[in-house]
């Protein structure tokens, strides 16, 4: 007589493993607020390099590689050398006093590549006014 057994059990299996899966706790995927939060105060004000380092490490074990890539270039950008930084400004400087909206769109997209999104970002609301202007 075991035989009618077998689909109770199955069934009562079959159950059990649902429920499991189904009230198990699960860890929050994506980016959560409580990660944007984090993610934003990082790009704001973090200055350590290897912080920004283990953070995108972080960001990136959670399947958030836009936002791990982004920390990954912030913490070169904290590396740079005074000369470089100097640069950058100078180059930052010079896009401003152009009139040629398509060279300072591109030195936008050059500074974003970079992750020197605030940069990019003036560049880039400069570029628009001199094509509207």
């Amino acid at each position: 007589m075991p035989f009618p057994l077998i689909p109770v059990l199955v069934g009562s299996s079959f159950g059990l493993i649902t429920g499991y899966f189904v009230t198990r706790k699960k860890k929050p995927q994506g980016m959560t607020p409580e990660r944007q939060q984090i993610y934003e105060a990082a790009l704001l004000s973090l200055k350590d390099p290897n912080g920004l380092d283990k953070l995108s490490d972080a960001f990136g074990k959670e399947g958030l590689n836009d936002e791990s890539a982004l920390l990954r270039k912030r913490a070169l950008l904290r590396r740079r050398s005074p000369d470089q930084k100097k640069e950058d400004t100078k180059v930052f400087k010079d896009a401003l006093n152009s009139r040629d909206s398509v060279e300072v769109n591109k030195i936008a997209n050059e500074f974003e590549e970079r992750g020197m999104t605030g940069a990019a970002f003036r560049l880039k609301q400069y570029a628009k006014g001199l094509e509207g202007g």
